[in-house]
């Protein structure tokens, strides 16, 4: 007999398990879908018009309805419901197309992200045999819809996810900083708890949403800002001890690494928000050039210029393809521009097989780039989570046996998202985001 739990909808089912198979859909949605009634509260975005400027954000009681372009896609997989007494749901926007090249690389880490959800779903139902709630034994099935990168449609690929035929329990954030805060506002307004495993800034935290959780480091340990300050900070504290004429003759000179420490970002789609730390950090001006994969060469070597006569020292590359930055990295070696910076960075390359193939190919400034892992598969730690039981080494095995690539800390951080959201349903025997919530904020950080 079917049943309805009091926190949400449950699904008909109550056959012996055995050993779950994954349903998997990709649909399109219909033109102009309407997504609100009369109780809906939607947060409307409305982006800057120079990039890297300020959103118009408006939080509608009722009124505009979400609709969403017509032919948008969406995703869903779990398990086969009758195997179970019923299914939670989770779902959120996610960048499942690319509309144009220059959010290719953000397209790239919203898929590893769905793989790894899909990953957990299938050891959860299959490994696991699902939840327990309230005595019944539920699978977990997980929803995506397209935010096709797009601060304006985050939202309502959200309310859209949110809102779909049977309701969705729990909110999945998408990647990137710039999405995830408004996504966690549309959530919050529909009364869903939110996992974010694709998020750092520290903005997205101080909304005062009280059932978003984070699970990446914060920007500051990501960007391994703190790190290079510190080591400047040694570089100084050693030639200084080593008398005037060695501090002169250093790498920095007299003046000392400290005081030449200015961040900047070559890319596409960068967040503001590390400008902003790093100034904080630095006491210096950040600047960003603006380039696409698609820039020529003589395009990218006049931004390279721009970054040197700013005298930028510390410099972030953001979403640009492996190609682009070894096209950049070459250009910065010849003596036409001979740039030469202290740090050269960025994230989500080097555990990437193309990477390690360009350094065998004699690609030799990649060896000098640096890269801070919050996560690795290789790493020897025996740690067990205290949900799923894996070591980092057996979840990497996990995922790589299912796709055959290497999971990123993306992927680990998403796989650990629903670790702990699936940890406090179960404490909190309930499908409701705020007893769900109250139960997130005692788990241990181990799951």
């Amino acid at each position: 007999m079917g049943r309805r739990g009091r926190d949400g909808p449950m699904t008909v089912g109550g056959r012996a398990l055995g050993r779950a198979r994954l349903a998997l859909a990709l649909a399109h949605l219909p033109a102009a879908v309407s997504l609100c009634n009369d109780t809906c509260t939607n947060v409307v975005v409305r982006p800057g018009e120079v990039e890297g400027g300020p959103d118009t954000v408006e939080v509608l009681e009722s009124g505009e309805a979400h609709e969403l372009p017509a032919g948008t896609e969406h995703t869903s997989y779990g398990a086969e419901a009758d195997a179970f007494d019923g299914e939670v749901v989770v779902g959120g926007p996610s960048t499942l197309s690319v509309p144009y090249s220059s959010i290719r690389v953000l397209a790239e880490i919203s898929l590893e992200m769905r793989k790894a959800a899909q990953t957990f779903a299938r050891w959860l139902n299959a490994e696991r045999g699902g939840l327990q709630v309230r005595g019944a034994r539920l699978a977990m099935k997980v929803v995506f819809v397209d935010d096709r990168g797009s601060r304006a449609q985050v939202t309502n690929a959200t309310a859209r996810a949110l809102r779909a035929r049977g309701g969705v329990h729990f909110a999945l954030g998408p990647y990137s900083s710039g999405l995830t805060q408004y996504a966690a506002r549309q959530a919050d307004a529909d009364g869903r708890l939110m996992i974010s495993a694709g998020s750092s800034y520290t903005y997205v935290y101080e909304q005062n949403l009280t059932r978003l959780f984070g699970f990446v480091p914060p920007s500051w340990e990501i960007f391994g800002l703190r790190a290079i300050l510190r080591a400047a900070a040694e570089r100084d504290d050693a030639a200084a001890g080593a008398g005037a004429a060695a501090a002169a003759a250093d790498l920095c000179g007299a003046a000392g690494c400290v005081s030449q420490l200015r961040f900047g970002m070559l890319g596409q789609g960068c967040d503001p928000g590390a400008m902003r730390d790093a100034e904080e950090l630095f006491g210096a001006a950040s600047h960003w050039e603006r380039v696409t994969d698609e820039a020529s060469r003589a395009e990218l070597g006049l931004a390279l210029r721009r970054l040197k006569d700013r005298a930028v020292t510390v410099l972030f590359i953001c979403k640009l393809s492996l190609e682009t930055l070894v096209e950049a990295t070459r250009l910065m070696s010849e003596p036409e521009l001979d740039y030469e910076v202290h740090a050269l960075m960025g994230f989500g390359l080097v555990s990437s097989p193309r990477f390690l193939a360009e350094l065998r190919m004699g690609w030799w400034q990649g060896a000098h780039w640096l890269e801070p892992i919050a996560w690795h598969g290789t790493s020897g730690s025996e740690i067990r989570g205290n949900f799923s039981n894996l070591t980092s080494q057996e979840f990497h095995a996990l995922f790589y046996d299912q796709w055959k690539l290497e999971p990123s800390y993306f992927a680990a951080a998403q796989f650990c998202a629903l670790c702990a959201l699936s940890e406090a349903i179960e404490q909190a025997d309930s499908l409701e985001s705020d007893l769900v919530a109250s139960a997130m904020r005692n788990l241990s950080s181990l799951t």
